[in-house]
């Protein structure tokens, strides 16, 4: 073999091994975002932010029936009712496949009613499981969440009164 057709070879693996890493890099990229509006939100939760809340639901969503709007309704009761809301997540698992993610992450929410504190998803030994789609237009929008509780999916939307309800039942009993 002559220089010339060593130096190609050369320039041949360089120039793979460069496309690998802006296409890793750009994935891993991709996956910060994602886990930053997650954690974004979570945060916003937390400080009761309904609009933080809803921040980065697509204009698709839906949930249990619900779409955006009643959902923003929803939360205004949600965060009037509980003094205190506390999220744990834990293990994020993020998956890109062009414009769709599919993230799996564990969850706890944890609320303050009338200065009791306990879960009303998940538990702090058995935290609930998390399936989220989403999908990327100009940035990346939640569009489909599935929340499993000790492997049995947990109805599909939520109650507030339901909630409430459950939480007594833990508590006075």
């Amino acid at each position: 073999m002559n220089k010339k057709h060593i130096l190609y070879i050369l320039l041949s693996i360089c120039i793979a091994l460069g496309a690998f890493l802006l296409i890793k890099y750009k994935l891993d990229f991709q996956k910060r975002i994602i886990r930053n509006e997650i954690l974004t939100t979570k945060r916003a939760v937390e400080n009761k932010n309904i609009n933080g809340t809803v921040r980065y639901l697509s204009t698709d969503f839906t949930y249990g029936g619900f779409d955006k709007e009643t959902i923003k309704q929803e939360l205004i009761s949600f965060f009037e009712e509980f003094e205190k809301i506390k999220i744990k997540i834990s293990k994020i698992k993020i998956k890109i496949e062009k414009d769709k993610a599919m993230v799996n992450f564990k969850l706890v929410v944890l609320v303050t009613y009338q200065g009791m504190t306990g879960p009303v998803i998940g538990k702090l030994t058995n935290p609930a499981r998390v399936e989220c789609i989403f999908i990327k237009n100009e940035e990346w929008l939640l569009e489909k969440i599935t929340i499993y509780e000790a492997e049995q999916i947990v109805a599909v939307g939520f109650s507030l009164r339901k909630i409430i309800r459950t939480f007594y039942l833990h508590y006075e009993t």
